[in-house]
């Protein structure tokens, strides 16, 4: 439905009032502790399986609120 209240009194009614925001950056910081992975045998080739999982991890992850190729991974 539609009402013609403007800006804080629109009835509850009004529909299609999303905002948005056009751009922005996710960053996150991760390490590797050395010592614990040698004790818990995590190797070299984990550590890389794990950057090639964060390269594709907005793949086939489409939905209404973020369409397909609206979130990029652009460095790892």
């Amino acid at each position: 439905s539609v009402n013609s209240e403007p800006g804080k009194d629109k009835g509850s009614d009004t529909m299609g009032m999303k905002h948005r925001i056009g751009f922005g950056v996710y960053v996150f910081y991760g390490s590797i502790n050395t010592q614990l992975a040698e004790k818990t045998g995590f190797t070299s080739e984990d550590a890389e399986k794990i950057k090639n999982a964060l390269v594709t991890l907005f793949e086939n992850d489409a939905s209404a609120a973020s369409p397909e190729g609206s979130i990029e991974v652009h460095k790892v």
